[in-house]
């Protein structure tokens, strides 16, 4: 009844044998990923509607290919076919259509928003014209979007503020150039046309904004790395190396979990690829061999309590079998060691230590030094220790310690002391062992609401002098978001420490949004900043772009968590634009 109605479908790997019909779409073939192979994407034909993205990134793994029916009254055609990873056509298809609508023989992915978002658009826009006349006019009046800039002639001052150099100028010019042949194709009614020349001029002007992004020394520039062999394929040589050149200094490399070790562990269980004898690895020192060599700060990264993904199966039934894990409010193990346990205590406190004592390493970082969240832990042992803390029974476990229970404070606060206290005796026991030896840790954003929902007490460990520095993941695709953040933070903070934010690159569209938070955490007094993740995409797409005009001036070797934090406060500067100088007269 929609489709007769005059309604349009769009349809993502589906045998509906009263949907396919309407698409022209006889019935569908399960295609699984050994006869598929390795494929890169959707390169579209010429039968695409107008508007739509040459190629869509989609690496997908199996398929519900359609068989077209020919004799339908409303035939498909082929609007997209599968890539493979060489670039050849697999002949295998990706997208076809009908006057109905759309068939799409896998899930999307998610890995390339921009093509996927011009691809939808052209398919509105191809019974809806008038929608590409409404799109295109508002981008012409906004062709810059970025840092409070109205306008390219905003832009363009911008840029000569910055002086940034010869790439900033082509990247006007060329948006400049594509605002015109959009406003032309606008006025032709060639209304497809002047969105995308918009789209391209919009890039342009992202691009030359990035570029003439101003540069600072003296900063930490940073990343976090979750994989344990630097980036894929490339090993922690080239990681590290691709990092230096393009002006990063910092890198926090995810080397030990809750219950696995990716290093010869006298503490943790091996992980199962170091391998065994002579040729076992020892992926710390190699990471920490790279770093050397490339002058680059290495302060390794562990995934506290948790065992996450990385931990084998094996490892994982085994604690939980022993009555080690945290469990939910209604009963349910989860993968979170519990932190009241002496055991798990232990277990933690000698892994970070192990690491300071056999290892000359910058730094020790913690991260999900936490709860994973206001369900947990309401297992026996729990129970029996916060008794033991409290003095007295608890009368109705769970209710009393959930919200609004009559405990609840009580045993928020016991939380609270389980997580602070491995911080506390790691910082303590570290620097005792080696002063000169950084602690950190990875936080979550909302300071206040994380002290009760994870039992996070990050400002405490500011004001008792247990970090040295603090990464809040202030992780938003929103520069206003992440601004309203970081004031906060730097308002607890009160230069007692530095606050090395971490930007959310996964987030991000490109690296001009990258530039414009990094601009904006110093302007908010921010000493340096710290972006995840450092993968292939952010090392070839971003980091080229950063070293133009983010980290165009080296870093400089005397970091800022090297030097006493000295008290300073910074208003706003009157001036519209991004300013790393006042005018005269500004306090």
């Amino acid at each position: 009844a929609f489709v007769q109605s005059g309604g349009k479908l769009g349809v993502f790997y589906n045998q509906d044998p009263q949907i396919l019909p309407l698409l022209g779409i006889s019935r569908c073939q399960y295609v699984d990923k050994t006869a598929l192979g390795a494929v890169s994407g959707l390169q579209f034909t010429p039968q695409a509607w107008p508007g739509s993205p040459s190629f869509l990134a989609q690496r997908s793994y199996n398929l519900l290919e359609p068989v077209l029916d020919r004799s339908s009254p409303q035939p498909a055609a082929v609007l997209a076919t599968f890539r493979s990873q060489d670039g050849q056509d697999s002949g295998r298809p990706g997208i076809v259509a009908n006057h109905h609508g759309f068939y799409m023989s896998h899930v999307y992915l998610g890995q390339d928003n921009a093509a996927a978002q011009q691809f939808l658009l052209a398919f509105i826009g191809h019974w809806l014209p008038a929608v590409w006349q409404r799109l295109s006019e508002q981008r012409l009046q906004q062709i810059v979007d970025i840092a409070g800039l109205q306008s390219l002639d905003d832009l363009a001052r911008f840029c000569r503020h910055r002086n940034g150099g010869d790439r900033a100028e082509q990247a006007l010019h060329s948006a400049q150039k594509l605002q015109q042949e959009a406003q032309t194709a606008f006025t032709a009614k060639l209304y497809s046309q002047a969105y995308r020349l918009t789209g391209e001029a919009r890039r342009q002007a992202r691009l030359a904004f990035a570029l003439a992004s101003p540069s600072r020394d003296g900063e930490l520039r940073g990343v976090w790395l979750h994989s344990p062999y630097g980036i894929a394929d490339w090993g922690w040589d080239k990681t590290v190396r691709v990092l230096a050149e393009n002006g990063f200094n910092a890198i926090f490399p995810n080397l030990l979990w809750g219950y696995v070790a990716d290093y010869p562990s006298a503490v943790l269980p091996q992980h199962p690829s170091l391998g065994e004898g002579r040729d076992k690895r020892d992926l710390l020192q190699e990471c920490l061999d790279a770093c050397r060599k490339y002058h680059v700060e290495m302060h390794v990264w562990k995934v506290n309590w948790f065992m996450g993904h990385r931990t084998p199966p094996a490892l994982r039934e085994a604690m939980q079998k022993a009555g080690r894990t945290q469990v939910t409010v209604d009963g349910q193990q989860t993968l979170f060691l519990a932190p009241h346990l002496e055991e798990n205590f232990r277990l933690e406190l000698e892994s970070m230590l192990e690491i300071v004592q056999r290892y000359p390493v910058d730094g020790l970082h913690f991260d999900y030094i936490r709860y994973p969240d206001g369900n947990c832990d309401f297992s026996d042992s729990a129970r029996a220790a916060f008794e033991a803390s409290l003095g007295a029974k608890v009368e109705r476990w769970p209710q009393d310690c959930l919200q609004n229970g009559r405990l609840y404070s009580e045993y928020t606060l016991w939380r609270q002391e389980n997580i602070t206290r491995l911080v506390r005796e790691v910082s303590q026991q570290a620097k005792a062992l080696r002063p000169e030896i950084k602690i950190s840790a990875a936080v979550y954003g909302n300071w206040e609401s994380a002290r009760f929902a994870i039992a996070q007490d990050a400002l405490s460990w500011v004001e008792d002098r247990l970090l040295d520095f603090v990464c809040p993941m202030n992780y938003e695709s929103s520069a206003q978001e992440f601004s309203y953040y970081l004031q906060e933070q730097a308002r607890l903070v009160q230069n007692r420490l530095p606050i090395y934010p971490g930007i959310g690159i996964h987030l991000l569209e490109d690296p001009a949004a990258a530039a414009e938070q990094i601009q904006l955490a110093r302007q908010l007094g921010a000493d340096g900043f710290v972006c995840f993740q450092h993968n292939r995409a952010f090392a070839t797409e971003f980091l080229p772009v950063l070293k133009e005009g983010i980290s165009r001036s080296p870093a400089g070797t005397s970091l800022p968590h090297h030097q006493p934090a000295w008290p300073h406060t910074l208003h706003p500067s009157r001036n519209p634009l991004l300013r790393d100088f006042y005018s005269l007269q500004e306090s």
